[in-house]
């Protein structure tokens, strides 16, 4: 899973920050340890806005004005990487004093956000619009005047949002009174997301989810050619995968896991090494098995916008074994893609497209397959290609079924406990999921609402690469348009068929068929 943060507007603001300030040396990267947590100072940002709002009132205080800008910006920037570092370290350790970091930056980002929203529409409206202009470019400044202003009603839910949230993540799904509160957590989610959608503008969630959090060029109506698709032979193919799957352990350390990692992605793209070193120069990555990590979350990827690299975090089981090798092939595929993506090919639209983060990830998973005869033991290749084809198959079987299932959670009108529960069972029942989920253990319907299609339509386009002429080259090519665009448009400028077009889904299922026969 590649991470995003709810900053909204300050997050969006990181890019052009960085690139105006102009800062940072790769030169001067530190490790993990050494990117200083510095605890939020709002009055130092007030300070610095009140300051600014005073300066632009007279182009001829240009100098003062670029200089008081740019550390306002440095110093966003700066509690950027500590909103990073107090959200990674209390996934690596929930003590108390990490819970209070994490929840006090997010809380510092989202009292922000208007702020610095109402900062850019003064300043980009006074006396000295053309000099920001020339600093920052027309376009981000018509962009800025152009965004609707955040409301004091819109901050107020997302701080309830946050709350909740976090209060989710502490919970002990094994335990009945938490099972219950989460039911009771999630209802409050749905409301507060409605109200949040409604104070946008939009009819629901989902609405506003797609146009505004993951700019999606697609709709509810392609999707349903999708599902309807993966009805049709996907649940059987899950089925065959598990009759004939023969569970096996095989054990790996960290320095192996790594080993893998280096000596096979320089078969698929010879960059790739060298991306490994810089997450273990950096102490970017974190494998450990460790009842301090937070237990309600899956393992992810966050970038560092300020230093251009990320952190990967894995969350493994009760040892490494070889599906900790593939979550981290799986991880590594996002963590790459922000070192390999193509500045040129990227629009630079301040979001990122998570149906293509997730191809980079699930595209390198099935890209490795090939390789199983290379650095597994004879006779852990079959199961372990098993395996790869059951994870794939239940990644598409589940996302549909979770990802319809949260469509319904979001636009359905007031439902109850009773109603999600029964609409969940249905779903795992239509596409032939035997398990005793429940909706409150997906964490993504907490934190990350509306994300879950991603897995899907990532997984049926990483499906279309395996199966292309020239997979490797595809993906590649897939992968160095960043997330910095169109989902379909990045497929259809990589020569890949629509993912919503129900021959793709039986190219896809054909081959994963032929794989189960052999």
């Amino acid at each position: 899973m590649k991470k995003i943060l709810r900053g909204g507007v300050a997050v969006l603001l990181l890019g052009v920050m960085l690139s105006f300030s102009g800062c940072l040396s790769l030169l001067l990267v530190p490790t993990y340890q050494n990117r200083t947590y510095m605890e939020p100072d709002m009055t130092r940002v007030e300070y610095l806005i009140d300051s600014l709002n005073d300066l632009c009132q007279d182009p001829a205080n240009e100098r003062s004005l670029y200089n008081t800008y740019a550390e306002l910006n440095q110093l966003i920037v700066d509690y950027s990487t500590s909103y990073r570092r107090a959200m990674i370290d209390y996934y690596l350790n929930t003590s108390a004093e990490n819970l209070r970091r994490y929840q006090e930056t997010e809380a510092f980002f989202i009292e922000l956000q208007p702020a610095i929203q109402q900062l850019e529409k003064g300043l980009f409206s006074s006396p000295s619009k053309a000099l920001f202009e020339e600093w920052l470019g027309a376009a981000y400044v018509a962009s800025v005047l152009n965004q609707p202003e955040i409301t004091e009603e819109q901050t107020a839910l997302s701080r309830q949002e946050s709350e909740l949230v976090s209060e989710y993540s502490q919970l002990d799904l094994s335990d009945p009174a938490d099972q219950t509160r989460a039911d009771a957590l999630y209802l409050e989610l749905l409301d507060i997301r409605q109200q949040y959608a409604e104070a946008c503008g939009y009819d629901s969630y989902v609405d506003y989810a797609f146009a505004e959090v993951y700019i999606r060029d697609y709709d509810l109506d392609d999707l349903a050619v999708l599902y309807a698709a993966v009805r049709a032979d996907f649940p059987a193919l899950y089925a065959q995968a598990l009759s004939g799957y023969e569970p096996f352990f095989l054990g790996y350390s960290e320095s192996e896991i790594l080993n893998v990692l280096r000596t096979y992605t320089e078969q698929i793209d010879p960059d790739m090494p060298s991306v490994v070193d810089w997450m273990v120069r950096y102490d970017l990555y974190d494998f450990s098995v460790s009842s301090t990590k937070m237990q309600n979350t899956t393992s992810f990827v966050i970038e560092f916008p300020q230093y251009g690299d990320a952190y990967l975090f894995l969350q493994p089981g009760s040892s490494l074994e070889f599906s900790d090798l593939q979550t981290v092939i799986h991880e590594f595929g996002h963590y790459n893609e922000v070192f390999a993506s193509d500045s040129l090919k990227e629009l630079g639209m301040g979001y990122q497209s998570m149906d293509l983060a997730e191809i980079h990830s699930t595209g390198l998973e099935l890209l490795f397959q090939q390789f199983y005869d290379d650095f597994l033991p004879a006779s852990a290749v079959q199961a372990a290609t098993d395996q790869l084809l059951a994870n794939y198959l239940w990644a598409v079987v589940s996302s549909a079924a979770f990802s319809e299932f949260e469509f319904y959670a979001l636009t359905a009108e007031e439902p109850s406990v009773a109603d999600l529960e029964a609409e969940f069972d249905r779903l795992m029942a239509a596409y032939g999921i035997s398990t005793s989920y429940s909706y409150r253990d997906i964490p993504h319907f907490y934190q990350s609402p509306a994300y879950y299609v991603s897995y899907l339509t990532a997984s049926m386009a990483a499906g279309a690469i395996w199966t292309s002429a020239a997979p490797e080259e595809t993906y590649l090519n897939v992968v160095s348009y960043g997330t910095d665009n169109y989902f379909c448009a990045v497929l259809e400028a990589c020569g890949l068929p629509s993912v919503f077009s129900a021959s793709t889904a039986e190219a896809v299922a054909d081959r994963i068929g032929a794989l189960l026969a052999a």
